[in-house]
């Protein structure tokens, strides 16, 4: 293994962060868009995130389920 390497284990790291509470939940989301903003464009970080979700020529993309679920993570309730 490449001494850099990290190793996680995904579907602990996913039901974790999907059982956090929102306070929980902020400081992950507020990185992961950190790191998104290191795209040299807009048009670059959308291209990844559609790469995401449309999965890359192995066929690994989401189910049609998980892209509703993708979907909803911009979704932005309007504040009343």
């Amino acid at each position: 293994m490449d001494k850099e390497t990290i190793t996680l284990d995904w579907a602990l790291l996913g039901a974790r962060l999907a059982r956090l509470t929102t306070d929980e939940q902020i400081p992950f989301f507020k990185i992961f868009a950190q790191e998104m903003l290191r795209y040299e464009s807009n048009y670059a970080m959308g291209m990844q995130l559609a790469h995401i979700r449309d999965g890359m020529s192995d066929g690994e993309g989401l189910s049609d389920k998980e892209k509703e679920v993708y979907g909803n993570l911009g979704y932005v309730a309007e504040k009343k």
